[in-house]
């Protein structure tokens, strides 16, 4: 089929060199390598329903092939519980992070990812939770802070939201990146009080602006709506987008 990529074949041994390096044990690296190629060839909309599912099974098995060499192996852990987590696996995922986070209790990444998870399943208490433990690990990390903050927001905690939001970006901006959050929950007069307030702080931020003008244009006409795009609902960490 035109313009369908070639899917890669075999598993992730044969991604090795051939002689002698290919019947040694192949690397975990190797194997995450491999999987992620075949998830990459999954992604391929030209694809049956049925190549995508077998190339996600090659992934699978190459992650899984990758732990029976090094149970611990953190690439691997990651990459599979990313691959349980989109095919709605919600109870591999779970377990596959806990298991990455039992075996690296210093790393911040498996807590966030676990965040994450929870978040785009709305559960905002375990996903705060997990999301702060990251931050506790690596407390410099401006995405871990700034995706913390957003989820506060959406777990309806304002306050808290912008006090962590202003201190990694400045009251202005974390004025506006609530009202977003706000009007996205359908909260609009709340949303229009932030960005008052954004522009008390600056008045030239171009974004509040715009946002303010379309929801008082909504409120007059409602008619008027969409206004712009709602804040993801996973919460991942965005920055705000200038429109023509």
């Amino acid at each position: 089929m035109p313009g369908l990529t070639s899917a890669p074949t075999g598993d992730c041994s044969s991604a090795r060199a051939e002689g002698k390096a290919a019947k040694r044990q192949p690397q975990p690296a190797t194997c995450v390598a491999f999987g992620e190629l075949q998830e990459s060839a999954a992604a391929d909309p030209l694809r049956s329903l049925a190549d995508q599912e077998q190339l996600r099974n090659k992934a699978r098995l190459a992650y899984q092939q990758a732990l029976q060499v090094s149970p611990n192996d953190l690439p691997a852990l990651l990459a599979l519980a990313r691959l349980y987590a989109s095919e709605g696996d919600y109870e591999r995922t779970l377990a596959t992070y806990e298991r990455a986070i039992a075996a690296h209790p210093k790393e911040a990444k498996p807590r966030y990812e676990l965040g994450m998870c929870h978040a785009r399943r709305k559960k905002w208490d375990l996903a705060l939770e997990s999301l702060q433990k990251a931050l506790e690990l690596d407390p410099e990390n401006r995405s871990y802070r700034h995706t913390y903050g957003l989820c506060l927001a959406r777990a309806q905690r304002q306050d808290e939201s912008f006090g962590v939001l202003a201190k990694l970006e400045g009251p202005a901006n974390a004025h506006y990146e609530l009202a977003r959050m706000l009007h996205h929950l359908d909260q609009d007069e709340a949303s229009k009080q932030h960005l008052r307030q954004a522009l008390a702080h600056n008045p030239e931020h171009l974004e509040a602006q715009q946002l303010l003008e379309a929801l008082e244009s909504k409120a007059a006409d409602p008619s008027s709506y969409p206004i712009v795009p709602a804040a993801a609902e996973t919460t991942e960490a965005y920055r705000p987008t200038r429109q023509p």
